[in-house]
C-alpha cells in the first residue's frame, strides 16, 4: 500500500509541472448545449512540451521530460424543439505524458515515468424555461488508466517501482443551470461536475518482479469533481467574448526540490464547427457554414 499511495503522488506531482490544473485537459467543456439549431463540432489539438532542468542532486541536465501529445474531442447537438435540447459530448478530460529521460546527468529522477489515458462520452439534455433561463444535466461514462514508474536517487529504496493501472469504465453525473439576455448575447452558465470513482485492477513490480504474491490488487482512484463557470457577452456586432472559468477542482498537486525545471510549451488546435442553420439558402450561400480556428499560444 505504502508503494502505491507514493506512486501516485509521483504521478500528481509530475502532472502539476506541466499544467496548472494538474491532470485536467479539457475543461470538460460543454458549450455545444447552448448553439442555436442542430450542430456537429470536432477538434483537434498537438501539444508540444518542452520542459528541462537541472538536476539539484547530480548537477546535470535533466532532458526534455514531456512527451508531446493529442487532445481530440467532438460532439453533436440536436433541438427537438424550441424548449428541449440534446447533446453528445466526447472529450479526454485527464491525462499526463510525464518522462524523465535515463540519461548520466540526471541520477535523481533519470528513468521516471507518469502517464494517464482516459476517455469520456457525455450525454446531455437541455430544457429552456423562457428565453432568460435555463437547466441542463446529464450522465458521464468515463474510461482512465495509467502507468507509473519511480527511477533515481531520488527515490531510495523505491527505485525500480512501477505499477500498472488496467483500464476501468465508470459513470458520474453533470448538472447546472443558465441565465441568457439573447439581445445582447450574454450567457452565464454554471455547471457541476460530479466525481468519478475507479477501481483500477494494478500490477505492482519492483525491478521487474512481482511485488504482490497474489498479482494483480484493485486500487480506488477519484478523478476530480469541478464547478465550471461560462460567461460570454457581446461586445459589438458578431463579436463575443466567451471566457471559461473553473472556479474549484479537486486535483491534487505536488512538488519536488530535486530538480529546477523550465517550461516551454506551443499549442496547436484545429477546430471543426458544422452548422445546420433553418433559414434557406440566400443568394446561393449554403446553410452549412464551417469555421476552422487555429490558435498559438505559448508560456
Amino acid at each position: 500500500m505504502t508503494y502505491r499511495v507514493i506512486a501516485m503522488a509521483a504521478l500528481l506531482g509530475s502532472a502539476s509541472t506541466l499544467h496548472a490544473g494538474g491532470l485536467d485537459r479539457s475543461g470538460q467543456d460543454i458549450g455545444i448545449l447552448f448553439e442555436d439549431g442542430n450542430r456537429f463540432e470536432f477538434s483537434f489539438g498537438r501539444v508540444s512540451h518542452s520542459i528541462d532542468g537541472t538536476d539539484v542532486r547530480g548537477g546535470g541536465d535533466t532532458g526534455n521530460i514531456a512527451q508531446d501529445f493529442n487532445v481530440i474531442g467532438g460532439g453533436l447537438k440536436y433541438q427537438y424543439s424550441d424548449q428541449l435540447s440534446f447533446a453528445v459530448v466526447v472529450d479526454e478530460p485527464f491525462g499526463s505524458d510525464v518522462v524523465y529521460p535515463a540519461v548520466p546527468s540526471s541520477t535523481s529522477y533519470g528513468g521516471t515515468q507518469a502517464t494517464v489515458d482516459s476517455f469520456a462520452i457525455t450525454a446531455l439534455a437541455r430544457y429552456k424555461f423562457n428565453d432568460s433561463f435555463s437547466m441542463h444535466g446529464g450522465l458521464r461514462y468515463q474510461e482512465v488508466d495509467a502507468t507509473v514508474a519511480l527511477q533515481g536517487l531520488g527515490y531510495g529504496p523505491l527505485s525500480g517501482y512501477r505499477a500498472d493501472f488496467d483500464s476501468d469504465g465508470a459513470v458520474g453525473y453533470v448538472i447546472g443551470a443558465a441565465f441568457e439576455k439573447p439581445d445582447i448575447a450574454m450567457r452565464v452558465a454554471l455547471t457541476y461536475n460530479s466525481k468519478i470513482t475507479h477501481d483500477l485492477s494494478t500490477l505492482e513490480t519492483r525491478n521487474g518482479a512481482p511485488i504482490n504474491p497474489a498479482g494483480r490488487t484493485d486500487t480506488e482512484v477519484e478523478t476530480p469533481e469541478s464547478l465550471n463557470l461560462e460567461f460570454q457577452t457581446g461586445v459589438a456586432a458578431d463579436t463575443l467574448v466567451p471566457p471559461i472559468t473553473k472556479l474549484a477542482s479537486a486535483v491534487a498537486s505536488t512538488t519536488s526540490g530535486l530538480a529546477r525545471l523550465r517550461s516551454d510549451t506551443s499549442v496547436r488546435t484545429v477546430t471543426i464547427k458544422s452548422l445546420r442553420s433553418r433559414q434557406p439558402m440566400v443568394h446561393g450561400m449554403c446553410p452549412w457554414a464551417l469555421n476552422i480556428r487555429r490558435q498559438a499560444s505559448s508560456m
